[in-house]
């Protein structure tokens, strides 16, 4: 039961440092994880940071959801 609110926890807090800074936890998983397929590019395409976004929105929801999971009825 607790591991589910810290887990909701840290994933409440990845997501909305997703979404408010974009451009550096974007950059650094771009960097590791896709500059090596890409001949000339130097730093995330607009698409990619608003994929990050995205994510950072999910992140949040499903932290909550995680959160919010022990307290319901549907667990018991």
């Amino acid at each position: 039961m607790y591991i589910l609110i810290v887990l909701g926890v840290i994933a409440v807090i990845m997501g909305v440092s997703l979404f408010l800074a974009p451009a550096f936890f974007a950059g650094i998983s771009w960097r590791v994880f896709v500059k090596w397929k890409s001949y000339g590019a130097e730093e995330p395409s607009d698409e990619y940071i608003l994929g990050c976004k995205v994510g950072g929105v999910v992140g949040v929801i499903g932290g909550i959801i995680m959160i919010l999971l022990p307290f319901s009825s549907f667990l018991d």
